[in-house]
């Protein structure tokens, strides 16, 4: 599978990603993912704001 979007949380200066909702509810039990799943990102959810943006793939070499 290839990723196309990450999910990124930012509270203040503390900034964090995450490749599934899944996985970043298991590390956050303060999140439901239940009600996060329902929400269109943008959002902002107890202090934190969410947003999925495009994963960056690794550029190729360029050939000369």
């Amino acid at each position: 599978m290839n990723r196309q979007n990450i999910i990124v949380l930012v509270n203040g200066e503390q900034v964090e990603a995450w490749g599934s909702l899944t996985e970043l509810c298991k590390n956050h039990s303060e999140f439901s993912y239940h009600y996060l799943k329902a929400r269109k990102m943008p959002f902002e959810y107890k202090g934190w704001n969410f947003y999925k943006v495009p994963f960056r793939k690794a550029s190729e070499p360029e050939k000369n």
